[in-house]
């Protein structure tokens, strides 16, 4: 997914919902590079997988991480050419994300909640999903309002999968393996969801 598309873009302070589950701070560092990320002007992502426990009224972090954009688009250049077409294309058929930027940026006051409060592929609300991914773009210490944030329901997480090739596959895993861990659970993350920021 390409977030440079030709638009003005709005600044805010990185909301809470993505800070380090770990920390309570801000991601500062790079999962694959070890780049620093405040800097002024560096680019990033932040990705989040949560699982909610409703009748406990509780969640867990399955994984969480922040990766440069150099790294980002050198892992998205191993994926599959059919890969990203299918990946492009869903996106396309299931939301217009221009429209909802747009929609969101008139009211007069941001609330990021607005946001991340609904599935944006298939509309459901925040609360009654188990699991959902959720992902933003940043610049050094300010999140970026472009087509991020957004959160994506378990659901439509599964039929993104299955648009994915085996390359593509394998190489998200791998990456999951070697470089997420969870900071809530001490058993390996999923390796089957998708990587939001491509």
């Amino acid at each position: 997914m390409d977030a440079n598309h030709n638009v003005i873009r709005k600044f805010i302070e990185i909301p809470e919902k993505f800070f380090s589950e770990l920390t309570n701070q801000p991601f500062s560092h790079c999962i694959d590079c070890n780049a620093h990320l405040l800097d002024k002007g560096t680019s990033y992502y932040i990705e989040k997988v949560i699982k909610q426990y409703k009748k406990l009224n509780t969640y867990d972090v399955i994984y969480e991480y922040a990766i440069c954009a150099s790294c980002c688009n050198k892992l998205a250049s191993q994926y599959s050419q059919t890969s990203l077409e299918n990946i492009q294309n869903y996106f396309l058929n299931h939301t217009d994300f221009l429209v909802r930027r747009h929609e969101l940026l008139a009211y007069e006051n941001i609330d990021i909640n607005q946001w991340i409060d609904n599935c944006v592929i298939r509309g459901t609300s925040i609360h009654d999903l188990e699991e959902y991914q959720m992902a933003c773009h940043c610049f050094g210490d300010k999140m970026v309002l472009d087509i991020f944030p957004f959160i994506i329901g378990g659901e439509a997480l599964e039929e993104i999968v299955k648009l994915l090739s085996n390359q593509t596959l394998d190489i998200i895993s791998d990456f999951k393996r070697n470089k997420l861990l969870s900071p809530t659970e001490p058993y390996p993350v999923n390796t089957d969801y998708p990587l939001l920021f491509v």
